[in-house]
């Protein structure tokens, strides 16, 4: 688990329209803990991505800090299709 496959997950997500379709029913929400496990994490699981609802807020309210060797790690960066993690920081 790791907030690196946070920061894959959500730019895979966010570069696909049939992945971003998965979750448009989340989208403008806040996301607690409890959405986060029922709802995202089987599907990222399944999608070969492993991590923590602490790494995804941590990674995600961080994706601004990236170095540009992490991002260039990340393909297509993060970018906001409007779903938050409770403190209001992006996921999607």
């Amino acid at each position: 688990m790791s907030m690196e496959n946070a920061v894959k997950f959500y730019s895979d997500v966010a570069s696909d329209g049939e992945k971003m379709a998965m979750f448009a029913d989340l989208q403008g929400k806040n996301i607690d803990e409890k959405i986060f496990n029922d709802r995202i994490l089987p599907i990222a699981k399944k999608m070969g991505y492993d991590f923590t609802y602490q790494e995804a807020k941590q990674a995600m309210s961080e994706s601004g800090k990236l170095s540009d060797a992490e991002l260039e790690n990340v393909s297509g960066g993060v970018r906001d299709i409007g779903i938050s993690i409770c403190d209001n920081v992006d996921i999607f």
